[in-house]
């Protein structure tokens, strides 16, 4: 029951923030002062199998230095929006999120997104933190 509640709660965690990311980004680029944010329905999945590896991941690291645990997390990350954004260019022909840009990985992760992903990774752990401190698991 545990894991499909990590499951749950990084599914929205991570969707919300990618939300909210995106909306302050639409307002600086373009202005956009209706703050839509977006995100797709694909990243669901992959946020919550984050809940799925924190424990486990977390218990490991928790005694390393934090910005070597953040570099950790960040490369997780990276190699999970990777291998899950090559999959479904397989199986349904494209990535969702993909970047036209010039410094990514096949389209698939964005480079200039490093910074964000590192405070990501941070963020999840004390999520996961806070989840453990208020639960009998």
């Amino acid at each position: 029951m545990k894991y499909f509640i990590l499951f749950f709660i990084f599914s929205f965690f991570g969707v919300g923030i990618e939300v909210f990311f995106s909306s302050i980004h639409d307002y600086i680029r373009y202005k956009d002062i209706a703050f839509k944010g977006r995100s797709y329905l694909w990243m669901f999945p992959l946020y919550g199998s984050l809940g799925l590896i924190i424990e486990p991941l977390y218990n490991s690291i928790k005694f390393i230095p934090f910005l070597l645990r953040g570099f950790i997390y960040l490369l997780i990350i990276i190699a999970g929006e990777f291998i899950y954004g090559y999959i479904l260019k397989l199986i349904i022909k494209k990535c969702p999120w993909e970047y036209k840009t010039k410094w990514t990985i096949m389209g698939i992760v964005k480079l200039s997104y490093l910074p964000f992903w590192l405070i990501f990774g941070y963020l999840s752990e004390l999520l996961y933190r806070g989840f453990i401190s208020v639960t009998i698991y």
